[in-house]
């Protein structure tokens, strides 16, 4: 009888405990820490940004639940924005979007590598160097 009532007891305490960490496995999914959070690229284009702009896209980020960005300034040819890489207004607009980070609860690191992820400099050949693709077409007369 004592046997049965030590395996019953067993048997309760290991449901409790599988219980137990069901509800906090849900919680912590729904609910992730800050260190689990996701992470995205975010792309500067050409001098086209903004205050307002990044204000938006990063309570956007934090609404949908991104942890981290990855700030990028990137020329792509698009239409030239009217902010100039490195100028003092975009050191201004940088500044204000590590304190929009800060405020956020959003971790920010900086992409500074030579190219596109990190593919160039001077250990790199010219012939084995990123390389822009173009294309065209000739029609007849």
């Amino acid at each position: 009888m004592r046997m049965k009532k030590c395996f019953l007891f067993i048997c309760l305490s290991i449901a409790c405990l599988s219980l137990t960490a069901q509800v906090h496995l849900k919680e912590a999914f729904l609910r992730p820490p800050d260190s689990s959070r996701p992470g995205v690229y975010w792309y500067f284009m050409d001098g086209n940004l903004s205050k307002t702009g990044m204000t938006e896209d990063l309570e956007s980020m934090k609404k949908v639940g991104i942890g981290n960005v990855i700030f990028l300034e990137v020329n792509v040819g698009v239409p030239q924005g009217p902010v100039d890489y490195l100028s003092p207004q975009w050191q201004e607009l940088f500044k204000h979007a590590v304190n929009e980070c800060e405020r956020l609860g959003i971790r920010m690191t900086l992409g500074i590598g030579p190219g596109w992820t990190g593919s160039g400099g001077p250990w790199v050949a010219a012939d084995q160097s990123m390389q822009h693709l173009v294309s065209s077409v000739i029609t007849p007369a």
